[in-house]
């Protein structure tokens, strides 16, 4: 997908239910290119973990920064 390529955070509705908007539940594709440039001013990423084998999910590994 282009917009993941290009490091665009991209939400997918699959629907709400019979009470709620569509909108409400989804998939979310968070490349690390966007992790890495929106979370860079409060977290150090030290890791980004895409292992199936290992996890369900890809793991960050993290470290806030200290706020000045």
């Amino acid at each position: 997908m282009k917009r993941v390529d290009d490091g665009e955070f991209v939400y997918l509705a699959s629907g709400g239910g019979a009470y709620r908007p569509q909108a409400t539940y989804g998939e979310a594709i968070v490349p690390p290119a966007w992790i890495r440039r929106e979370w860079s001013s409060r977290w150090r990423v030290h890791e980004i973990v895409n292992d199936r084998n290992r996890f369900a999910q890809d793991v960050l590994i993290v470290q806030r920064l200290a706020r000045l």
